[in-house]
């Protein structure tokens, strides 16, 4: 499985990171700029965008992968 991308605070700004990594990806000024970021790079790889508020609580949890449950 890939590995998730997060958005989450950092200090008065934005990190995108991806799980497990040592450094972010990106660091902006706006969590609408980070998830925008984060959003393409999470469609690119095909894994899971996860959003933080700033109290550290989830508030969003998008999936970009294959379905494990397809229809039938």
């Amino acid at each position: 499985m890939k590995k998730p991308v997060y958005v989450k605070p950092k200090g008065d700004r934005w990190i995108v990171k991806s799980k497990g990594a040592k450094r972010g990806v990106k660091i902006v000024d706006t969590q609408a700029e980070s998830i925008q970021i984060a959003r393409q790079i999470a469609i690119n790889r095909g894994c899971e965008l996860i959003v933080y508020r700033t109290d550290g609580t989830m508030r969003s949890k998008d999936s970009f992968g294959s379905d494990p449950f397809p229809p039938r």
